[in-house]
């Protein structure tokens, strides 16, 4: 369960990080699918840049 979450691109994507974990993950919904990815960053800030890109 994500213990804080931000939204990016009018709630479009997802940036949470887990209990327990240091690392931040990105989440979106496309083409019926959802995807996930870690972004093996430490950092708010360049997590946020990872999942834009």
């Amino acid at each position: 369960m994500p213990v804080e979450t931000h939204l990016l691109m009018d709630g479009a994507l997802h940036v949470y990080r887990r209990e327990n974990s240091r690392f931040w993950q990105c989440a979106t919904y496309l083409g019926s699918q959802n995807h996930r990815q870690t972004t093996k960053e430490v950092s708010l800030a360049a997590a946020k840049d990872f999942a834009r890109d």
